[in-house]
Parts: structure tokens; sequence; C-alpha cells
């Protein structure tokens, strides 16, 4: 009887031994595979600093180094996509998930964006042009000796178009404005109209970088040759920003394909210049952002980043 039970509690203990050692396995299995996923050119996170060191802004990327959040301070920017990778949704939350703000985007059967949160859109294929709902329109009827007859109407609204360079797919904006002229006697119209020069944003485009922006105040930027980790090709968040000139900054990271080196600003106005540290992908780590004009210059670490399998600070 004894023995029996020795027996009994030994082949217990093998069985217990044996499922440890599956679980161990499985576990290291697992662990294998997760590392075989890891790409280490495929960028996980991106800090930019302020002039104190402390973290200002986090740029988070999912598996295919794709933006899908922005962790400020006291809020959360998230970025959802469909499977074609077009932006569907931009939300806000404070850092306990409450949601501040949420903007879904809409696409027609083309692709053609026609809402962002409440704002809509209408794109025309003859001027290459997408025109927001709102502005104005006002109509006189103008009789007088020169012309007998004609029907003037006012008009402007925000517009949003395409540059004629065929390398930018960058919507440019403009407050837009102008008289439309019916001539009733003659059946002859005309139409003057133009964008504002006070209020505009131009973006332009290389075909690979952002090269200048601005108003009636324009940057120039230059970029290097080396490969900018937070660029995808997979997303249209290019297309998108044109309707973001009020906050679209942020997004310019990921627009461009190589590293930014200088900013030159509009007429007396400074230079920025950023320098980067390079790991052994020759894709940057940290970089260092430089300030200088006439009586003044600055200097301090920008931002750090960091690659997938790479340790993340909190």
């Amino acid at each position: 009887m004894k023995n029996t039970q020795l027996i009994t509690w030994a082949l217990l203990l093998l069985g217990v031994l044996s499922a440890c050692s599956d679980d161990e396995t499985i576990q290291e299995l697992q662990q294998v595979e997760e590392t075989s996923q890891v790409d280490p050119t495929i960028i996980a996170e991106y800090h930019q600093l302020n002039s104190t060191g402390d973290i200002t802004a986090k740029y988070i990327f999912n598996n295919e180094g794709v933006l899908s959040e922005i962790k400020y301070a006291g809020y959360i920017e998230l970025y959802n996509y469909n499977t074609d990778y077009k932006i569907t949704n931009i939300s806000k939350k404070d850092l306990l998930g409450n949601i501040l703000d949420s903007k879904d985007v809409e696409y027609n059967t083309d692709g053609y964006i026609t809402t962002i949160g409440s704002r809509t859109f209408t794109y025309n294929p003859t001027d290459n042009e997408y025109r927001e709902a709102g502005g104005y329109e006002y109509i006189n009827y103008q009789p007088n000796s020169t012309n007998p007859t004609y029907i003037e109407t006012e008009y402007g609204y925000a517009r949003y178009y395409f540059s004629s360079s065929p390398d930018n797919p960058i919507l440019q904006y403009c407050d837009y404005s102008g008289v439309f002229e019916q001539h009733l006697t003659t059946n002859t119209t005309a139409n003057y109209a133009q964008c504002s020069n006070n209020a505009r944003y131009d973006i332009t485009y290389d075909g690979n970088n952002i090269t200048g922006d601005g108003g009636y105040e324009h940057q120039s930027r230059l970029h290097d040759t080396n490969q900018n980790p937070l660029f995808s090709s997979l997303t249209n968040m290019n297309q998108l920003i044109g309707f973001m000139f009020s906050s679209h900054k942020k997004l310019y990271p990921m627009i461009s394909k190589n590293n930014l080196i200088e900013v030159d600003n509009f007429e007396s106005y400074g230079t920025y210049t950023y320098e980067y540290l390079l790991n052994s992908n020759e894709l940057p780590i940290s970089s260092t952002k430089k300030y200088e004009e006439t009586s003044f210059s600055s200097e301090y670490h920008y931002a750090n980043y960091y690659y997938q399998g790479d340790t993340i600070p909190e």
C-alpha cells in the first residue's frame, strides 16, 4: 500500500514538472517569436523636449511605423485609420480616458474628403480644389446707362486647392473672394476673383520634403539626405494637413522623407538648425536644436528617437 502511494505521488510530481516545463517552453517560444517580429529600423516612439529637458510631446507609432497617438502633458491625441490607412478619426482624450473632442473624417466614393468633424467640403474637379461649406454670397441688381441690366454676385469662401506643381500633394489654403457679373442684355458673364494675401497658407513640397510654408511671411525648410524614420508612405496625412493649417506643424515630421536640418524664417527673424546623432542603421537617435539671429543664439537637446526593441523611458 505504501509503495503504491509513493508511485502515485511520483507520477503526480512528474506530471506537474512536465506541465511546468511545457509552460516554460511555450513562454520561451513566444518570446522568440516576439523578438523575431521586432524591426530595429521601425520607429516606436519619438519624444520632443523643451529647453529645460522636459518632454513636451511623445509621438507613438504602431508596428508598421504609422503614427497612432501624440501624448502631451494634459491630453492625448489619437489617430485612427481604415484598412487602406486613410485617416478616419482624430480624437482627443484627457489622461483618464475621457473624450474631449472627436472628429470623424469621411470620404466619397472617389476618395475625396467630404467631412472633418462638423466641417463639410465639396471637391470641384474642374478647378482641382475643395470648397468649405459656409462663406457668403450677396446678389445685387445693377441697372445703369452703360450696362442697362446686369446681376452682380459677391461671394467668398475658404478655398483648399492643389498647387500647379505635380510633385506637391499638399493642399494650399486661402480666403477666396470675388464678383461674378451676368450681363443680361448681351448674355455674357465675367468673374473677378482672387485669394487674399493676408489670409492664406502655402506649403511647398519637392516630391520628397516640405521645402517651405507660411502665408504672407514664408519660411524655407532644408533637409539632409538621410532617412527620416517618422515618415510613412502608407497614410494620407499629407492630404489631410492642408485642412488643418492652424495646427498642422505637429504633423510635419511625418510628411518629409528626410530629416529637417534648417528653418530660415522670414526676413530679419533668426534661423533654426538641427543636428542628428545616428545609430548603426544610419537612423537618428537624438537631435539638437539651435537658434541664431544677429545678437542672440541658443542650443538645446531637442528630441529622442526610440525604435522597436529599444528600452523606452516613461
